[in-house]
């Protein structure tokens, strides 16, 4: 088929920019994401396919690493919540963004900021009380997530969030060895491994 050979020379990297640029405009939405994929795509032809008008390419140009901050920013405001999750998920994206996105009522969107290390602290300790268990446990996990509330969580009724919070880096290791006498075995494991983890970091 005719999308399968235009896929292939899409994902090439020895495509030239000008058969990239031809392929970007194909009507297939697949051939235009391995076109987004293809490392030596030129960062212009990203930009252009940022404003596709299939929220699958838009999505796919939102992961690049290399896609530039403006254009993040403006992803930011798609109406399609996948778009914004990969927004979300990008380590290049704001912070401010990331705060804003933290507000949206789309379960997803959330998540994925709440699992971001460069989302900001209190943003954090705003979906630290998300109605959304994962989301929660995220925020446990996240060695980005501020000492204060990781202390908090860590009394936390849930065993699956105060086993995160013992396997958090940025934990106080008083509040692990604490851990290691939880009533949970899963919690009092996590807090054994982190401290020998942590250990074996020491010698």
């Amino acid at each position: 088929p005719v999308c399968k050979i235009c896929g292939k020379v899409a994902i090439n990297p020895k495509t030239p920019d000008y058969l990239l640029t031809k392929l970007s405009k194909d009507k297939e939405w697949l051939v235009k994401i391995v076109v987004v994929n293809n490392r030596n795509t030129p960062v212009e032809l990203l930009i252009k396919l940022s404003e596709d008008k299939d929220w699958r390419v838009r999505e796919a140009v939102a992961e690049r690493s290399n896609i530039p901050v403006d254009v993040l920013v403006k992803l930011a405001n798609d109406p399609s919540y996948e778009v914004l999750k990969a927004v979300a998920e990008n380590f290049n994206t704001p912070k401010h963004i990331l705060a804003k996105l933290a507000k949206r009522k789309e379960y997803e969107v959330r998540f994925a900021v709440s699992q971001n290390v460069n989302t900001p602290a209190d943003t954090l300790k705003m979906l630290s009380t998300d109605c959304e268990f994962e989301i929660c446990c995220n925020v446990a996990c996240n060695p980005s997530t501020p000492v204060d509330v990781l202390i908090k969580m860590a009394e936390d009724e849930e065993s699956d969030i105060r086993e995160c919070v013992a396997g958090n880096s940025s934990t106080p290791i008083d509040i692990v060895i604490k851990l290691t006498n939880d009533d949970e075995d899963i919690v009092r494991s996590a807090a054994k491994k982190a401290i020998q983890k942590r250990s074996a970091h020491c010698v």
